[in-house]
C-alpha cells in the first residue's frame, strides 16, 4: 500500500486527464490523498466515483470471479522449452 499511496493519482487505471484535473480542484494529487480527503470526495460522489477510489486507494482490484461450472474458456496454449542452439535451419524449421 505504501507504493500505491505515493502514486499520482493519474496513475489508478480509469483516471482519465479530465478526472484528474476534476480531483486536483479538490485537493487530491495522489492515492494517498483519497483517504485523507474522504468527506470532501463523498460530497461530490456521483461525479467522481469515491467508492471506486476507495478500492484504489486499499489496493484492491475489479476482479470478478465467476461461478464454477459458468467458466468460458478462451483460448488454448501449449508452451514447449527448447535446448539452447544455435542452428538456424532447427530454428527456422520450428518457427514455421
Amino acid at each position: 500500500m505504501a507504493f500505491a499511496h505515493a502514486l499520482p493519482i493519474r496513475k489508478i487505471p480509469g483516471v482519465g486527464r479530465v478526472t484528474e484535473r476534476y480531483l486536483q480542484a479538490l485537493g487530491v494529487e495522489t492515492v494517498a490523498d483519497v483517504y485523507r480527503l474522504r468527506g470532501r470526495l463523498m460530497l461530490v460522489k456521483n461525479e467522481i466515483g469515491i467508492e471506486f477510489l476507495l478500492r484504489s486507494y486499499l489496493g484492491l482490484g475489479g476482479v470478478e470471479i465467476a461461478e464454477p461450472g459458468q467458466r468460458t474458456q478462451k483460448g488454448i496454449g501449449v508452451e514447449r522449452t527448447f535446448r539452447e542452439t544455435t542452428d538456424l535451419g532447427f530454428i527456422r524449421a520450428k518457427v514455421r
